[in-house]
Order: structure tokens, then C-alpha cells, then sequence
């Protein structure tokens, strides 16, 4: 098995005529706001591509997602205004809405190099309120229909969770010829739970923002429904708890439906292993909610350094898979120039191949992440 710890390395080389993929990034963020936002630039054509294609899966909630709005698609997901009117009550499950690009934040400046590096790349959104077996059949069913091949996937969180059932469904290999995943939690996130005890941040900073919903309504009459945050909880070997059974959890927290977790917990354990065509990428050095015990007014959560701030790096390492290592928090992952360089690395030649990343072997990697805070990036 691979591993390495990653440090500062040069950026992609950029490729010709780069207002071309600024231009593409942009309709692919959602700028358009239509059914055909997250549709390639036709001018990707005339240009130096690599061969095969490259597709970047979001994750947890970084897929725009809208609604039909009479005969176009209106902006659901995240859009200010509409969560400040309460908009959320129209991602409701399960009404049904359409993932039309991704978070520019988040995601933009990844799409960018990768675009300048030479490769074909674009956006393979998707409705995260369903779980990953699911949005991975749906998506897998696209690219055939495309007649898609050689396709590397380069997936942040969730969306190597959806990975995984694509490529299982693809298992010679004439869809899918490489995946990367970027901070993928394979054995769950203690961030559900901080959602359903009302303590995550992301969930203050919605509350701060809708003026019809407090904390408790946003998770208790949407959030708490949502397949896929249900498929995020901590699950297999190594978990503290059976976090699928919410008999001891505290009473001040929002529980979601028996039938809902019963379902997400057979569907999490018959997600299909990563193979030999994965690649990870795990962040590092940052306090990461490790494990969870029931209080009277709420869970109290151990914390580690050793992960990315929201996925540990036990939840994210996988068998035997080559991993590289980064300090570097959940979050900022895919904006990281360092990942982005590794990621180029990986698509191109299968290895990082700069001379700023610093093969160790196993042993020596895991005493570094017990006892220090390692300066990965």
C-alpha cells in the first residue's frame, strides 16, 4: 500500500486560452440557471484536451439543486435569499428537484485547474438528499448514456461514497478507469450528529440566516428525512455506538424516523468496497469529533486532531488503498493547491510525481499523526 504525507508542490501547468474554461467553470457553477446549466462549453472541442474525461462529484450539500418554476429551473440550493424566506421547505423529501452545478466556494477553483491542466472536466452533480446507493445508480445510468469511457472521478465527502456504487456497478472498468476521493468519509461523520443535537455549525448559520425557521424546525421538518445525511453517521467497524438506534440518544435532540434509519442502516452496509482503481486523499491535523456519548442536554463529543475537522482519519482510510496525507481542513480540501497538484498527478500518471511529495513508509506516517500535529501542507 501507498502512503505519503503531501507538501507544497507547483501548480497544474495552465493550458491555452483560459477564458475558454472560465467561462465553462461558470456555467457550470450555476450561473445559468436552467436545465442545461451543468451542460460542457461546446468550445471545449477546439481545445488541447487530455485523453478521457474528468468528473468532479460534490459532497454533502455542495450540489446546487432547483426547482421547476413554470418552464425554468430556479435556484433552491443555496441560494441567500430564498433560505431567508424559509426557502428550505422546498428541498422537503421528497419533492423532487434537479442538481444543476455546484458550490463555487467550494469547488470552483478545483474545476478551474483542472480545466487548465488540459483535462475535460465538468461538474457531475447530483441530489444529496438521497443516498449514496441510489444517486450512484442514477449517475453510473447517465454516463452510459453518454457513452462515456476511460472516466476518472475525482470526488470531495460524500461523493466518493457515491463512487463506490458506480464503480461497482462499472466492475471491468469500461466506464470508470479511476477515482480519487478527497476527505470521503467510509465509515461515516460525527457531523449528522451534531445536526440532530442541533449543535453543527452549518446548521447555526442556516437558523442565522432563514427568518421562518429556528434550528429545531429546519432538522425536524426537513433535514431529519434526508437519506443521504441519515447514510453520513458513523457506522462499521471501529464506531462507538450503533448510531442507527436512537433509543438512548438524549431527549433534547431531533430523532429521525425509526423506518428512515432502519433503511439507511441495511443500504450503509451494503455499500460495495472501494477497489484497486481508488485513490485516497485524507485530511489531517485539524479537531475532529471522534466519537459521542448521551448526556441529559445533549451528546458529548471526543475530539482528536488526527482528521480533517469533520471526517477522522479512521473513517476515512479504506483497506489497503494508496492514501496520501494533508493537513488540511474538510472544507478547504478541494481549494488546497497541493490536492489540486495531486489530483493532476494521479489522473496523469497513476502517482503523485513531484518531488515535494515525500513517500514514508506506514509505520512511521501513523506514529507521526499520534504524537504530533504534522505540517503536511
Amino acid at each position: 500500500m501507498t502512503t505519503a504525507s503531501l507538501t507544497w508542490t507547483a501548480r497544474p501547468s495552465l493550458a491555452p486560452n483560459p477564458i475558454g474554461w472560465v467561462k465553462t467553470v461558470m456555467a457550470q457553477l450555476g450561473a445559468a440557471r436552467c436545465a442545461n446549466a451543468a451542460t460542457p462549453c461546446p468550445a471545449i472541442a477546439t481545445q488541447n484536451i487530455n485523453d478521457g474525461k474528468v468528473l468532479v462529484l460534490p459532497g454533502m450539500m455542495g450540489s446546487r439543486l432547483s426547482v421547476l418554476n413554470g418552464d425554468q429551473f430556479e435556484t433552491a440550493w443555496l441560494h441567500p435569499a430564498q433560505i431567508a424566506a424559509g426557502g428550505i421547505a422546498r428541498l422537503k423529501w421528497p419533492a423532487p428537484v434537479k442538481a444543476t452545478g455546484a458550490l463555487a466556494a467550494s469547488y470552483g477553483q478545483l474545476l478551474m485547474r483542472l480545466r487548465m491542466a488540459g483535462f475535460d472536466a465538468e461538474f457531475l452533480p447530483y441530489d444529496w438528499r438521497q443516498s449514496p446507493d441510489t444517486i450512484g445508480d442514477e449517475l453510473i445510468a447517465q454516463l452510459r448514456t453518454r457513452h462515456l469511457s476511460g472516466v476518472t472521478l475525482v470526488c470531495h465527502s460524500m461523493g466518493g461514497l457515491v463512487a463506490r456504487q458506480m464503480a461497482a456497478a462499472d466492475p471491468d472498468g469500461k466506464v470508470i478507469a479511476r477515482v480519487i476521493t478527497i476527505g470521503t468519509p467510509n465509515r461515516g461523520s460525527y457531523a449528522p450528529l451534531q445536526m440532530f443535537d442541533l449543535s453543527h455549525p452549518t446548521l447555526a448559520t442556516l437558523a442565522r440566516i432563514d427568518t421562518v425557521h429556528d434550528r429545531r424546525a429546519l432538522v425536524q421538518d426537513y433535514l431529519r428525512d434526508f437519506p443521504g445525511l441519515l447514510a453520513m453517521l458513523p457506522s462499521g467497524e471501529g464506531a462507538d455506538a450503533d448510531h442507527f438506534d436512537t433509543s438512548d440518544w438524549p431527549e433534547s435532540t431531533v430523532r429521525p424516523c425509526a423506518a428512515l434509519l432502519g433503511d439507511a442502516r441495511s443500504k450503509v452496509a451494503a455499500l460495495p468496497a472501494p477497489d484497486a482503481r481508488f485513490h485516497q486523499i485524507i485530511g489531517t491535523g485539524h479537531s475532529t469529533i471522534v466519537g459521542a456519548k448521551a448526556a441529559g442536554d445533549g451528546f458529548r463529543f471526543d475530539r482528536s486532531d488526527d482528521g480533517d475537522g469533520v471526517v477522522a482519519r479512521c473513517s476515512a482510510e479504506h483497506g489497503d488503498l494508496p492514501r496520501y496525507f494533508i493537513r488540511c481542513a474538510h472544507g478547504m480540501l478541494c481549494n488546497n493547491r497541493t490536492v489540486i497538484a495531486t489530483t493532476v498527478d494521479l489522473i496523469r500518471k497513476g502517482r503523485p510525481v513531484s518531488p515535494a511529495v515525500r513517500a514514508k513508509g506506514r509505520t512511521a506516517i501513523f506514529k507521526q499523526l499520534r504524537h504530533t500535529r504534522p505540517d503536511f501542507a
